[in-house]
């Protein structure tokens, strides 16, 4: 009875461990840039809430098989629906790294600093400070379940979940990543090199949203 509780644990754990680990593929950059719009996001009567995410990707090496990424978005873009336009540009963020030389990965989102903390192979926490106002803000991470592809369809065992201080924040849902928050912000396009999202519309409507976020340069 002892030794199959121990096998039964060990299995556990790997299982738990190999779920938890970052694989550096597109639906897991863009839920990185949706949860740093998300630790931002102001909302305001009458406004959508819209956000954007592109993902470049460099071979170094071919050698070493070395890439480098660079994430860059806009969170926060504000469009008023009565004025049908607009009213605010939002704050641009940048994080980028090499697959082979990493540990801790630095960026900015607009004058505030970003570190995403890794132990392991698993993605800890992500930090944000803010010189102007002296604070630091840290959102723990590594209970999370992250997509081993980036294949559009999933199942239950490779669903990429978001889990913040082990509550479950946002769950993908085929490519799209609904959070959980009382705006219903979704997240589209996971799999691709360019993703976006909104918050405030009334139920998916991805066509919308990609609209307001194409006047965004």
């Amino acid at each position: 009875m002892i030794k199959s509780t121990i096998i039964f644990t060990l299995f556990f754990l790997i299982h738990q461990a190999q779920a938890n680990e970052f694989k550096f593929n597109n639906k897991n950059l863009n839920s990185l840039g949706a949860i740093i719009c998300q630790s931002a996001k102001s909302p305001q009567e009458n406004n959508i809430i819209a956000h954007k995410i592109n993902i470049n990707k460099h071979r170094v090496s071919d050698k070493h098989n070395d890439f480098k990424y660079e994430v860059i978005g806009t969170c926060d873009i504000h469009y008023n629906t009565q004025k049908k336009k607009i009213t605010t540009l939002g704050d641009e963020f940048h994080f980028s790294f090499y697959t082979n030389r990493f540990g801790q990965i630095e960026g900015r989102y607009g004058i505030k600093k970003l570190f995403f903390n890794f132990r392991k192979k698993t993605l800890h926490s992500l930090v944000i400070i803010d010189p102007l106002l002296q604070t630091t803000k840290r959102i723990y991470l590594s209970q999370s379940q992250w997509a081993k592809n980036d294949t559009i369809f999933n199942f239950d065992r490779s669903k990429l979940q978001v889990k913040i201080s082990r509550k479950t924040a946002a769950v993908e849902k085929n490519s799209l990543l609904e959070f959980n928050d009382k705006l219903k912000t979704t997240y589209y396009n996971l799999w691709s090199f360019e993703s976006f999202g909104c918050s405030g519309l009334a139920g998916q409507n991805q066509e919308q949203c990609q609209k307001i976020v194409s006047e965004i340069n």
